[in-house]
């Protein structure tokens, strides 16, 4: 059987045993007026619906049809899946109604704002998920910790089978994890405060001067240079410790300036374990530059003083008790051969999401990358 004549039986079952489920909207004198307890229990029923209706097969599950190769498998699991949303995307977007007497129906803002509001504030408990509060963000996850580290591994073996003629491969990749998140828990903290790096990471400021740290392991001499020392190459050696971070202070010059100048070029020069000397961009550097005419990238000491420094004009939304998560990429999210930009982002896609039922959106690659075909895989500092 062709991956096309499997996807064709796949659609055609899927179409015979669809049901549309219309979610009715009450109106009240023309106007709209969403019954916000009946849509989030027929929006359930939609799902649920969906999920008994699931026609999603796996590569190694028994019941696929065995004339298929692996590959054409494959390929007909990944068609079914897609039709599957499809067809659960259809039945989100709510049926409106028109009411009797005449009376105006909502348009599709208003619709995308129902949903909106619906997805927002409801109370399913195994879909609540914390974000974080205005103020001060760093404390918002304080008393946050990952669980602990259970089991061996093996557990996913019940949900598929499959899996267990990889066991050997399976186990190895399981006990590297462990491995590193005893080791992260142990020495960083746990993996809350390791994923906060930034903080300590890189340049920071305090009031008596600038401290920088470089994580690099197989070097075995380092050195900041940069416009701020006429890139001198042996002024400014850093010191290693044992888990092989090297590090810096840089004091405050005597007019109370800081040492290095907002928005000069700077870079690590290291030595290699063969001898060999190289300049890298840091790795928690905030901006990179790539001047007209070089191929290289330079770092940029990002510090600007408080009055250029962007103050936010708008409140933070509201929190919801769920999120549904739209992932994106702003450069990429234009249909023309083109970088997006972050206002035809906030005009085309965002209200896209929101009529769609989302609210809330998770961007990809924020970090500046030079080559778009790597979805910003690879950082300008990298």
């Amino acid at each position: 059987m062709s991956v096309a004549r499997a996807a064709c039986v796949t659609q055609a079952g899927l179409i015979a045993g669809q049901q549309r489920v219309a979610v009715s909207r009450p109106f009240i004198s023309g106007k709209n007026v969403v019954s916000k307890k009946a849509v989030r229990i027929q929006r359930k029923d939609v799902l649920r619906s969906q999920r008994q209706r699931s026609v999603v097969v796996r590569a190694s599950d028994p019941s696929a049809d065995s004339e298929l190769s692996e590959l054409e498998a494959v390929a007909a699991a990944v068609e079914r899946l897609k039709l599957e949303n499809e067809a659960l995307k259809a039945n989100l977007q709510a049926d409106v109604q028109a009411p009797s007497g005449g009376a105006e129906a909502p348009t599709d803002a208003a619709v995308a704002m129902a949903v909106a509001v619906t997805v927002a504030e409801e109370d399913d408990d195994d879909l609540k998920v914390g974000v974080p509060s205005d103020n001060p963000f760093k404390e918002n996850w304080k008393d946050f910790a990952y669980p602990p580290v259970k089991g061996d591994g093996t557990g996913i073996y019940k949900e598929d089978p499959g899996y267990a003629a990889y066991g050997d491969h399976l186990s190895y990749r399981w006990n590297r994890y462990v491995e590193k998140r005893t080791a992260i828990d142990q020495y960083e903290g746990g993996l809350e405060k390791f994923s906060r790096g930034y903080e300590y990471m890189g340049f920071t400021r305090s009031i008596n001067g600038i401290t920088y740290r470089e994580w690099a392991p197989a070097a075995t001499e380092a050195y900041l240079i940069g416009d701020f020392n006429a890139w001198d190459k042996s002024s400014h050696k850093m010191a290693k410790n044992g888990f092989g971070v090297f590090e810096i202070d840089l004091p405050n010059n005597a007019d109370g300036t800081p040492a290095i100048e907002h928005g000069s070029r700077v870079k690590i020069h290291m030595k290699t374990e063969d001898g060999k000397f190289i300049d890298r961009i840091p790795l928690y550097i905030k901006m990179a530059v790539q001047a007209p005419g070089e191929i290289p990238f330079n770092g940029i000491y990002y510090d600007p003083p408080k009055e250029e420094q962007y103050k936010f004009k708008y409140p933070r939304p509201k929190k919801p008790r769920s999120l549904r998560i739209y992932e994106c990429h702003v450069g990429m999210s234009s249909p023309e051969e083109k970088v997006s930009t972050y206002l035809e982002f906030a005009r085309d896609v965002i209200p896209r999401a929101a009529k769609m039922g989302y609210n809330a959106i998770q961007l990809m690659a924020i970090q500046e990358h030079a080559f778009y075909g790597s979805f910003g895989d690879h950082v300008t500092n990298f």
